[in-house]
């Protein structure tokens, strides 16, 4: 039956309803939800499939508090997608990882290959890429707030 999708927001270590977001407007019978930032701001925002119309955006279009950094990698030893690479981003606060993954998150939806960092008030001190060919590429990145494109045995592209 349909329903109102919900938007959970992680409180502590338990998720709690996040009042006010916009996706309680949409009344559906929906199968899976992928992750995306799909105008590149740095704000990641949401795709729903919905099983008897089309799919909903909702667009994270609310103040962004602090920097980020986002990547999309190139194989060309691996794969072309580069599926399986690991990125280690640095900071002044912490080291934060994320792998590249492909095929289903939920069902009728993949995931989204770019990664992005959320940075807050922390500084970029290095980059690694760790290629499933077991390239590595390091790089101190020229700019955040935008997605760069890193070419395996290259580094930083763009």
């Amino acid at each position: 039956r349909p329903a109102a999708n919900v938007l959970l927001r992680n409180e502590g270590g338990s998720f709690a309803v996040a009042q006010g977001s916009g996706v309680e407007a949409s009344i559906a019978t929906s199968e899976g939800a992928a992750v995306v930032d799909y105008d590149l701001d740095g704000g990641m925002d949401v795709v729903v499939q919905n099983l008897d119309g089309q799919p909903s955006l909702y667009r994270n279009v609310g103040s962004h508090a602090g920097d980020w950094i986002g990547f999309r990698l190139e194989g060309t030893v691996s794969n072309r997608d580069a599926v399986g690479a690991v990125v280690q981003v640095t900071t002044d606060e912490a080291v934060l990882l994320r792998e590249v993954f492909a095929g289903s998150t939920s069902i009728h939806s993949s995931s989204w290959k770019g990664l992005h960092f959320g940075l807050g008030a922390s500084t970029v001190e290095g980059v690694v890429v760790r290629w499933p060919s077991g390239v590595e590429d390091s790089f101190v990145p020229s700019t955040t707030g935008h997605y760069l494109r890193v070419r395996e045995g290259d580094g930083q592209v763009d």
